[in-house]
């Protein structure tokens, strides 16, 4: 049940109908999913014995616990039970205040990593779990004067493709998704790691053919960002499946994840903006040089390091990694 769910008043009738609970009594649960909440609501209905007075109210409450992400609760809901015991009001999903921390990101990727500006259409690559940082990135690229949509990226039906598809719809190249590829102006992909070995029982061979059948898909992106006809950039959204992967508490892993983005400081769009003109005086520096010289003493288990290697300035050019294309980052190369 996505924070956006909404049951009407048909469903829940069906829901609760001739509920008997004792008189004001509260029921608090957590849930995950509508089917879930139907149980819950109907182990209500058959649970108790004891007949509520007549003319008495009370207020069914569930809350659903996000466990994958930074914002705990994504929505409580709540039903009023009518005297009768029936469920009067439709069920409406509240989302709850969101980690501030995802707006400070959201504001990076779209102000300094993608530059959006006016007029610009922006996809948002994410899996669900990741909707409350997309929710920020939306709402941060409508400021910015953009078109924002979610394009929907799922790693249960990722599970499913390589369980069921055939060769030719492995091999098959979706075109919905190549318009959007060959349309848009920025690119933002938030990656999810819901299971980090998800695929590790899948046959190679089919994981190679679809990553075969992308191809092009990956050729337009990388095309077009080079002739600087579209922008991207991606960053990493912390699940439990990273922080057990990092062996980490989950709140111990957003805390790595964020304070790498320079989260933690008052403007972290300065931060990064400031990051970028001091590798660009490296970068600068290092492009009028023909020559590194890597020198390392010699220690108790090795002989030290005494490396040159020559550079042509005229065909290496020093590249500044700083929180563009990925985020975070913080390197040069050539």
């Amino acid at each position: 049940m996505s924070p956006s769910a909404r049951l009407n008043e048909r469903s829940a009738f069906a829901l609760g109908a001739k509920i008997s609970i004792p008189p004001r009594a509260i029921r608090v649960r957590s849930v995950s999913s509508v089917s879930e909440l139907r149980r819950f609501m109907y182990s209500l209905s058959k649970g108790s014995r004891r007949s509520r007075p007549r003319g008495e109210w009370c207020r069914v409450y569930t809350v659903s616990l996000q466990q994958y992400g930074p914002t705990r609760c994504p929505f409580a809901s709540s039903a009023e039970i009518s005297p009768s015991g029936v469920v009067f009001r439709s069920i409406q999903a509240g989302v709850s205040m969101r980690d501030q921390r995802l707006d400070k990101l959201a504001d990076i990727l779209v102000r300094y990593s993608t530059k959006v500006k006016k007029g610009d259409l922006v996809s948002i690559g994410a899996d669900p779990v990741a909707l409350p940082l997309v929710e920020a990135v939306y709402e941060a690229v409508l400021k910015a004067g953009g078109h924002p949509f979610w394009q929907l990226k799922s790693s249960s039906l990722a599970d499913i493709l390589y369980e069921h598809a055939s060769d030719e719809q492995l091999d098959y190249l979706n075109p919905v998704e190549m318009f959007s590829d060959e349309t848009i102006d920025v690119s933002i992909g938030l990656w999810v790691d819901v299971n980090t070995k998800a695929f590790s029982r899948v046959d190679p061979k089919k994981l190679a053919r679809k990553r075969l059948a992308n191809a092009p898909k990956m050729k337009t992106v990388l095309n077009r960002a080079a002739e600087g006809k579209m922008r991207w950039t991606g960053t990493m959204y912390p699940t439990l499946a990273s922080a057990q992967d990092a062996e980490m508490s989950l709140n111990q892993y957003e805390k790595f994840v964020f304070e790498a983005g320079l989260l933690h400081l008052p403007d972290p769009v300065a931060a990064w903006e400031q990051l970028h003109q001091r590798q660009q005086r490296v970068c600068d520096y290092l492009q009028t040089k023909h020559e590194l010289h890597f020198k390392a003493p010699a220690g108790d288990d090795h002989d030290g390091t005494d490396l040159r290697v020559d550079i042509d300035p005229s065909k290496s050019i020093w590249v500044n990694c700083s929180g563009g294309e990925n985020f975070p980052d913080g390197e040069v190369f050539v």
